[in-house]
């Protein structure tokens, strides 16, 4: 069931990525740009929904864990999982949800690093990073600017280029996100109603949905400490449990999948049986494979 669940992913990754590239713009936006009939034959069509593509990036460091492992040893599993890789990032580039695609970038950038070289390179890796912030911004958002002109993924472009005019001009922290010039000041206005919420009523929440595109403090908002907490104690005793049970090898795939989860959850909503499938079910099942091997 493992294998087979790893196979319709990446299937329903390519049937995805040749729907939407024959017919650009059906995920983002769709309910604004096509008619409720058109949007329903598309679905029929086997169109996965935006639950699905955002879920994506959690099984990027399973299958570059497989590509790794079964290189030197079986060139055609290498391969696929090879394929399988380059799929799933089509699939997730296509989808034009630019979070979940950017987060995919950086787990498949540290999973092929992999634990050792990481550890290894922790002081580069932060050195890099520090040159970073100390580059002036104006000098960020010019190579943000190039590198949205030379992106054809017209979302992922007008993204680029929102960060940039961010890096460069600063943005306003509105109150509601219609007030907002740009979508990083909506993100932002979405961060300062979810917290106002939960000010208003910490133990037990409001109540009432404050916003679900900022997973975890809209939960804080909507149902308080004392709600958020069973949640938060589940993912850790998960988490405890699946680390004491794998072998040390795949330790570091399975942090990054939980790490990714966490972190979307920062940005995006997490919403639908999928995004709670992969990481918990799906990819541990995945490594107690790897453990019978």
């Amino acid at each position: 069931m493992i294998k087979l669940s790893f196979v319709v992913i990446v299937m329903m990754s390519l049937y995805n990525s040749i729907l939407i590239f024959r017919n650009p713009g059906l995920v983002r936006g769709t309910e604004y740009k096509l008619l409720g009939d058109e949007l329903s034959h598309f679905r029929r069509m086997g169109l996965s929904s935006y639950v699905f593509f955002s879920s994506l990036p959690f099984i990027v460091p399973s299958l570059v864990f497989r590509y790794k492992n079964m290189m030197g040893k079986d060139t055609f599993s290498a391969l696929l999982s090879f394929v399988s890789i380059v799929i799933v990032m089509l699939c997730s580039y296509f989808a034009v949800i630019v979070a979940p695609f950017l987060l995919g970038l950086v787990l498949l950038f540290l999973a092929l690093v992999g634990r050792r070289r990481f550890r290894a390179n922790l002081s580069i890796i932060f050195m890099v990073l520090v040159i970073v912030v100390l580059i002036p911004n104006s000098v960020k958002a010019n190579l943000l600017y190039d590198i949205a002109a030379s992106v054809p993924n017209r979302d992922l472009s007008y993204k680029m280029n929102e960060i940039g005019q961010t890096l460069e001009y600063g943005f306003d922290l509105v109150t509601y996100d219609d007030e907002a010039s740009t979508s990083i000041e909506g993100r932002a206005s979405r961060i300062r109603y979810n917290l106002r919420d939960f000010l208003l009523s910490p133990i037990i929440g409001t109540g009432k949905e404050s916003n679900g595109h900022i997973y975890w403090l809209n939960l804080l908002a909507q149902f308080g400490i004392i709600g958020i907490i069973p949640l938060i104690m589940m993912i850790i005793l998960q988490t405890k449990r699946m680390t004491g049970a794998i072998l040390p090898e795949t330790k570091f795939t399975y942090a990054l999948t939980i790490m990714s989860f966490v972190m979307l959850g920062f940005m995006k909503a997490v919403a639908g049986y999928s995004m709670f499938l992969i990481p918990f079910f799906v990819v541990p099942g995945a490594l107690f494979l790897y453990n019978r091997q």
